[in-house]
């Protein structure tokens, strides 16, 4: 829930014929924070909201608060901000009447020039307002305010879309378009035809966008609010198929970082965890120092993947060129210091510690007294380049807790160090782009010259039930990307931001770090087709890992942390399916039983995750391309679909291992139907309950003898009837009145005559969608030569052994050839 205190200031000025034709049917206000915006006037960085069907324009409040909050305690923290471009964010909002824009295409359009006319007005303000309010040194050389962001909530997010394409547009006057719950693709109730004209002529101007030079800096993000939304289907705020990735992207509250919940369609606007999220990530992308008064398309789209995505295995800055913060890490004055090259630069010195075997683990409850904030944790690399030990499949797996809170103020970067013995031909710095180095004295006595491997953002996971204070961080690297290290580590973490005394610093009070070998220890990845877990549940048996003798110097025994199977479904999201996580005896008391830290659903697409943390049990289900929604396919750079990915995150595992569950939920499948497509079930009952009607009236009419027109025959029944009512007798005899059937009777009479044509013709419509139904459960490695039955997993391509020959795999390492 989110609290503010709410001020609402008319634009009367705009109110009369010279800035728009609809001054009597709308109003544009701005908003302003009790107790943080004191200034009446808008000077700073313009947003406008757009509220949706039957929407309020106050309906602005919570995200404008939290957005005052932030910049507020940015700027108390660090004044300097204001000279590099970051000000305060200008709410305005227009009140469209609370219109039923959804009903009625007409309406749509006027909004989109009133929107259009007030962005018009809005910039005007600035020409005065900014060198009047703002007091910073260098105010002249800050351009004139050319851009909007809009912010469109439900059918206020294809308002904005259609302003964009009218001819009163102005050139530029709008970079970056955020909706909230939005159906891009098509209207969720066709009930006015002016709205799928609408809809038809936006999307294909749309198209054109990105080869036209005009619209090749707008940046559109669709957030989408998932399974709890029962008024907008989710699957139609999909604009992937309609803005290229270099463009926008789609985005589930459930896959935003800190987030991490499915939400209806009114809380998508209040919930406190969201509009945190998306308020700070409006902050970082503004910069008053451009016209458009946000940083370009690249680096926007880039701040805002990292705000929101929680991201799969951790992304790397190598290719962003920038970092929210600072570009990299200096060394030039460290404070631990005490050693310098005078030749070149100076060089730190640092402490070090190489730990035994492939593991360690950091927490800040057990630390030791005598180790050092800056002092460095080490793993002796066994994948090193020259090395026979090297495998293209081992991976550096490193997972870490830190505050939940802390992860909305500032996004978490692990810093990594690479170190060789200074006499080793290894260390070459150039390919990792850091010129950076320093040098570390080992505790096992080697000197060692270290430098940083490019900045790396954690994945985030949920680290416990909803508002838990703590939250996962997760960092997966191949072992090729830190082959030419011979020892591979990072900084001692610090508890939180404030106590950090080195940039290379991490927050975690928790940290396992591990070196693991995938060929021999970690689960390959399984492939699951609907038709298995349809028709049966699939067990998923993973024992933990043992050490064989003859290599026992070599490898240690090592378990993963992150266990991956992915499902060989299609890509629809009618179907729910329900996993299971435990123990093979799991005992009888639940409480006990092991559980494991997160379970995690995700796919290719890279815009949808969901996330179950310390439960055994999770139901996955998608969202994208629905089932009989066709569109065109304007861009061929949308993601492939590749199966859902189950992950499941554990630092430890029981001895005999965990068994996974996988299966389709039936009734769970049947609800998403019931959600998706309540309106044409409702539909099809009203036309079956007319169609019963008219059965019932034939088999009434067949019943009348035909010896008299219908006419006189009805007239006289009523006769007869209205005589003997009058003369309070009984009602006339079955000759005069005839019952009107029963529907069931009627039914039961007719099924077999009339019926039997209408049944054939349908017959063929009924076996066309099952024939569509069917295909869906063939998966592509079953009509493959190469694989094994569809019961079975081919572990490498052309062997023709399978782990099982039941619905079952057992990933016991030690028997693979």
């Amino acid at each position: 829930m989110s609290y503010m205190h709410p001020y609402y200031i008319r634009q009367t000025k705009m109110e009369n014929e010279k800035w728009t034709k609809y001054s009597q049917k709308y109003a544009l206000y701005l908003y302003r924070e009790g107790g943080i915006d004191l200034n009446e006037e808008a000077y700073r960085i313009p947003i406008l909201f757009i509220p949706g069907h039957a929407g309020s324009y106050k309906q602005v409040r919570s995200l404008a608060r939290a957005s005052a909050e932030f910049h507020s305690d940015l700027v108390k923290n660090n004044p300097s901000l204001v000279n590099s471009g970051v000000l305060g964010l200008d709410y305005f909002t227009v009140d469209l009447n609370e219109e039923l824009t959804a009903l009625h295409g007409r309406s749509m359009l006027e909004q989109s020039e009133f929107v259009l006319d007030s962005i018009a007005y809005i910039l005007s303000l600035y020409k005065v307002n900014r060198k009047k309010y703002l007091n910073i040194p260098d105010i002249n050389n800050f351009p004139d305010v050319e851009s909007v962001i809009l912010i469109g909530h439900s059918m206020g997010g294809m308002v904005a879309r259609t302003a964009v394409t009218l001819p009163k547009y102005i050139k530029g006057s709008a970079k970056t378009i955020i909706t909230l719950s939005t159906p891009h693709m098509f209207p969720t109730a066709s009930l006015d035809p002016k709205v799928n004209s609408i809809y038809s002529t936006v999307n294909k101007k749309w198209s054109t966008f990105p080869q036209n030079a005009e619209f090749s800096d707008l940046a559109t993000i669709s957030i989408v609010g998932g399974n709890m939304d029962g008024m907008i289907n989710s699957d139609l705020a999909n604009i992937d198929q309609l803005v290229p990735q270099s463009n926008g992207f789609t985005i589930m509250t459930s896959y935003i970082k800190g987030v991490w919940l499915s939400m209806d369609h009114q809380s998508i606007l209040w919930c406190r965890q969201l509009v945190q999220s998306l308020a700070r990530a409006l902050v970082d992308i503004v910069d008053a120092r451009f016209p458009s008064q946000t940083k370009p398309i690249s680096q926007r789209l880039e701040i805002l993947k990292q705000r929101f995505q929680s991201g799969i295995q951790g992304l790397e800055s190598r290719d962003m060129g920038f970092l929210l913060g600072k570009t990299q890490l200096n060394f030039v004055n460290p404070v631990y210091s005490d050693l310098q090259d005078s030749e070149t630069q100076p060089l730190a010195l640092y402490k070090s510690i190489t730990h035994s075997g492939r593991r360690f683990r950091l927490s800040s409850v057990n630390r030791h007294p005598l180790i050092d904030d800056t002092a460095i944790h080490l793993l002796v690399n066994p994948f090193v380049s020259d090395k026979s030990t090297s495998s293209k499949n081992s991976s550096l797996q490193i997972f870490f807790s830190s505050a939940a809170s802390e992860s909305i103020r500032e996004i978490e970067h692990m810093n990594l160090i690479c170190c060789n013995p200074i006499e080793n031909s290894l260390n070459d710095t150039k390919s990792f782009g850091i010129q950076n180095t320093f040098i570390s004295h080992d505790s096992s006595g080697v000197e060692l010259k270290c430098s940083w491997i490019p900045p790396i953002r954690s994945a985030s996971l949920m680290g416990g039930v909803r508002g838990h204070p703590t939250e996962g961080q997760y960092v997966e690297l191949k072992s090729s990307q830190i082959s030419s290290c011979s020892r591979i580590g990072l900084f001692e973490p610090a508890i939180s931001s404030e106590l950090r005394k080195h940039e290379g610093q991490i927050r975690g009070k928790v940290l396992d770090f591990r070196l693991v070998d995938n060929v021999f220890r970690t689960p390959q990845s399984l492939s699951l087709n609907l038709k298995s877990l349809f028709f049966g549940k699939v067990d998923v048996f993973v024992k933990p890992q043992t050490n064989s003798e003859e290599d026992s110097d070599v490898l240690q025994t090592i378990n993963p942390i992150r266990y991956r199977i992915t499902l060989n479904v299609p890509e629809d999201p009618i179907f729910e399916y329900k996993v299971i996580v435990s123990e093979p005896n799991p005992p009888k008391d639940l409480s006990s039983a092991w559980k494991p830290l997160v379970i995690r659903q995700s796919d290719s697409r890279n815009f949808e995750s969901r996330y179950w943390a310390r439960t055994n049990e999770a139901r996955l289900s998608i969202h994208g391309r629905g089932s009989f929604i066709h569109t065109v396919k304007f861009y061929n750079d949308v993601d492939i679909w590749n199966g859902i990915d189950i992950d499941i995150f554990a630092t430890k595992i029981p001895s005999d291992g965990f068994v996974i569950r996988v299966g389709v939920d039936l009734v769970g499948s049947l609800a998403r139907v019931v959600n998706r497509y309540s309106t044409s079930i409702l539909t099809l009952l009203f036309i079956w309950s007319i169609v019963l009607f008219m059965i019932q009236l034939f088999h009434w009419y067949n019943q009348i003898p035909i010896t008299s027109t219908v006419s006189n025959r009805l007239g006289e029944s009523r006769t007869k009837l209205a005589i003997s009512l009058k003369k309070e007798s009984t009602i006339p005899s079955e000759n005069y009145l005839l019952e009107f059937p029963s529907a069931i009777d009627s039914v039961f009479k007719i099924i077999l005559r009339p019926i039997i044509p209408i049944a054939l013709i349908s017959s063929i419509f009924i076996f066309m969608y099952l024939q569509i139904f069917l295909r869906s459960f063939i998966s592509p490695s079953i009509l493959s030569t190469n694989t094994c039955t569809p019961y079975c997993y081919n572990a490498w391509v052309g062997n023709s052994d399978c782990f099982s020959r039941r619905l079952g795999f057992i990933l016991d390492f030690d028997d693979i050839p």
